[in-house]
């Protein structure tokens, strides 16, 4: 997370210094799931699949992060079918009920992308209410990072004015959104890359990673 805070208001030095401790005291597996996320804030989208995909096979059956980071990032076609594939080989469950445990997102987003888009608009009208009544504006007690589950199924399934309304809403109630580069190259919100209400959302988040870093750099330490 201090690699992630670092990175979404620029702080890149500071990054550096963070990834260069990891190198030499956390597993190489982590280490270059963390270099995939730092391709991703930059914008390095393929990069970041490709890293990913390469620790994937490495990683144990218990560390489910690298799965579901590649079904954040797989919007095409053949890279959802493959990505949701590995999932159902993982968690045969994963969408047979609509208040599955597993992320919302990443379910309807891969239906969508694999071209089942009547079945991943169904799973979001099953599973959005429940999903709110759990999550206070969509965000999880438990992942703080799931902050905008519903805003990505929302996208996702065409409901565009929906997801603009839920990035504005969280915005409004504080939420950063885990930096304005989450949001920039997340795929699931290439629907809504040209409308000025997403470019309005990714304007104030930039302001509030100008002002973070700002105190940072104030910081007496």
């Amino acid at each position: 997370r201090l690699l992630i805070g670092y990175l979404s208001i620029g702080e890149y030095p500071s990054a550096a210094r963070v990834l260069e401790h990891l190198q030499t005291t956390d597993t190489d597996v982590n280490y270059r799931l963390l270099l995939a996320r730092q391709h991703y804030i930059a914008g390095r989208v393929a990069e970041d699949r490709k890293l990913v995909l390469e620790v994937l096979d490495e990683v144990p059956e218990s560390n489910t992060w690298p799965l579901f980071i590649l079904a954040t990032i797989s919007s095409a076609p053949d890279e959802a079918e493959s990505a949701l594939n590995r999932i159902l080989q993982r968690f045969p469950e994963f969408l047979a009920d609509p208040q599955s445990r597993h992320p919302l997102d990443n379910r309807v987003c891969l239906l969508a992308w694999t071209g089942q888009l009547d079945r991943a608009r169904a799973v979001l009208v099953q599973a959005e209410p429940q999903w709110r009544r759990r999550n206070a504006f969509s965000v999880s007690a438990i992942v703080a990072e799931r902050e905008v589950e519903v805003a990505r199924s929302l996208a996702c399934v065409g409901r565009n004015d929906e997801a603009l309304a839920e990035l504005e809403l969280l915005l409004n109630e504080g939420f950063d959104l885990n930096g304005w580069q989450h949001v920039a190259h997340d795929p699931a919100f290439e629907p809504l890359r040209d409308h000025p209400r997403f470019r309005s959302v990714l304007t104030r988040l930039k302001i509030a990673a100008k002002l973070e870093y700002e105190r940072f750099r104030a910081r007496p330490d």
